[in-house]
């Protein structure tokens, strides 16, 4: 796939996009089915909080383990035999998840669930880069409106199947269906060089450089504070809302959360990706953000729904502009973009997977000191939105 193909209108990188899309929406709804039954699982495995954190996050877990050598690999190979062998993976997941008889059978089978979510985040700039070019924060910002729209038919749904295990067969199928669709759709070469685009370079050469360029680190620690924020503040929403207005209340405040995350996600390449001055824009969206979910946390009434939506609306706006980044970094571009969104996805990801674990340990039950310092992670990222590179300084 060239350049000029890649700038082309054809239907072609729509189908790829919407089988992309179609993925992380059911891998992300496998995911966040943890935090739909939340109390249910609780009370079945008789955990702590520490370890119903370990759950949520286990499918984070083949991202911060395997991102930067899948990154590596699709630079080198292509894209599509490894997305289909991680999602027959997920689905082995899946089913083992469904027959898991203790907390350690689970977390096994939810940790072979991240294995698609890996090979997606790790190569999404590389994939959707080919075929949108300049438009490539836009492609995101329907990945993430998608993952966002998995969690929240999850958080939604999860209570209205006969059975746990109901729940878990209905999202295997659907997965499987759309995992064929990719083998059948996407191209062979789809992510693969040129034959000779790497030829006087090796491997770990082009890991060696992605890792020198410090601002593909800055790129993935500031996602990983805002996911870590985010996701904490989701999964253990329903259980802080849980004394106070019930189970069916606190599912649906976090599902508005993620209906705001969908928003955001289409918003934000528009204002702030579009932006001159976008660091500004990043930081003001921050601020937004972090006002918002303190205050829905003590503030209760009448437009408490709105507020969750704009909270979601806030803390996902970001997300697609800063993921973009890396493939317009000087050194990095097209070339090293699979091995820098594994680097960022590993990162990023390595933070999201334990620092609500951290929290949550140190918190044991008090739920507002947790919230609270997911708040302090979330404002953190400010200094990293100033650290980013200015508009000038990108690739075109």
């Amino acid at each position: 796939m060239n350049s000029q193909d890649s700038e082309s209108p054809g239907r072609k990188r729509w189908l790829v996009l919407l089988v992309v899309c179609c993925l992380i929406f059911c891998a992300d709804a496998m995911m966040y089915q943890v935090a739909g039954m939340s109390e249910t699982i609780i009370t079945e495995f008789g955990i702590t909080s520490a370890q119903y954190s370990a759950l949520l996050f286990a499918p984070l877990v083949p991202s911060f383990l395997l991102g930067l050598v899948m990154g590596s690999y699709v630079d080198r190979h292509g894209a599509k035999r490894l997305i289909f062998v991680c999602c027959c993976i997920t689905i082995a997941g899946s089913l083992l998840r469904i027959i898991a008889p203790n907390f350690i059978a689970y977390f096994v089978a939810c940790v072979l669930i991240g294995f698609a979510i890996a090979a997606l985040n790790a190569n999404l700039p590389k994939i959707l880069g080919i075929w949108f070019g300049v438009k490539l924060d836009m492609a995101v910002g329907w990945f993430y409106v998608s993952a966002s729209a998995g969690m929240a038919a999850a958080l939604a749904t999860s209570s209205l199947f006969a059975s746990p295990s109901a729940a878990y067969l209905c999202l295997t199928v659907a997965f499987s269906v759309v995992a064929l669709a990719w083998m059948m759709i996407v191209p062979a070469d789809a992510g693969a060089p040129s034959p000779d685009m790497h030829a006087q370079s090796s491997a770990l050469g082009d890991i060696r450089m992605v890792i020198r360029n410090r601002y593909v680190w800055i790129i993935a620690i500031n996602l990983g504070l805002g996911l870590a924020a985010s996701s904490a503040y989701i999964g253990f929403l329903p259980q802080f809302l849980y004394s106070r207005a019930g189970a069916e209340v606190g599912g649906s405040m976090a599902a508005l959360v993620t209906l705001g995350n969908i928003i955001g996600s289409l918003l934000g390449p528009l204002y702030i990706g579009r932006a001159i001055k976008y660091r500004l824009a990043l930081v003001l969206t921050v601020c937004g953000g972090l006002l918002l979910m303190a205050l829905c946390l003590v503030v209760y009434g009448n437009f408490l729904w709105l507020a969750f939506v704009l909270v979601g609306v806030f803390t996902a706006a970001a997300g697609p502009v800063v993921e973009a980044l890396p493939c317009k970094l000087p050194g990095i571009g097209h070339r090293y973009a699979g091995a820098a969104g594994g680097l960022v996805a590993e990162v990023s990801l390595l933070m999201n997977f334990f620092i609500p674990i951290a929290l949550a340990e140190v918190a044991g039950q008090d739920l507002m000191l947790l919230f609270a310092m997911m708040l302090v992670c979330f404002a953190l990222i400010i200094p990293c939105c100033l650290a980013l590179p200015a508009r000038d300084k990108l690739l075109k």
